[in-house]
């Protein structure tokens, strides 16, 4: 081999090891999934919300069939929307 080439071999080893330890160097957090079905067959998804962040999230249950409209920054009425389930 030439110097040259082993150089950049050692360099791109050395480029592999450091992402491989920084990544094992940070926590993992992910998000899981799940589906309960109840007793009368009426299926509900879920998934958890783990982030290294707090997000400072609001999290929502929305109903079945609810409506609501949006507004506006400069306060005129927004969108309609309607809770649903989407048929697969």
């Amino acid at each position: 081999m030439t110097r040259n080439r082993i150089t950049r071999k050692v360099f791109s080893d050395l480029a592999t090891c450091s992402l491989v330890l920084v990544g094992a160097a940070h926590p993992v957090h992910s998000c899981t999934g799940t589906q309960l079905t109840a007793a009368d067959g009426a299926v509900v998804h879920a998934r958890t919300l783990e982030f290294a962040v707090d997000l400072q999230s609001n999290v929502v249950v929305v109903p079945r069939g609810y409506a609501r409209a949006g507004a506006t920054p400069d306060g005129k009425r927004g969108l309609k929307m309607m809770a649903g389930v989407t048929e697969e």
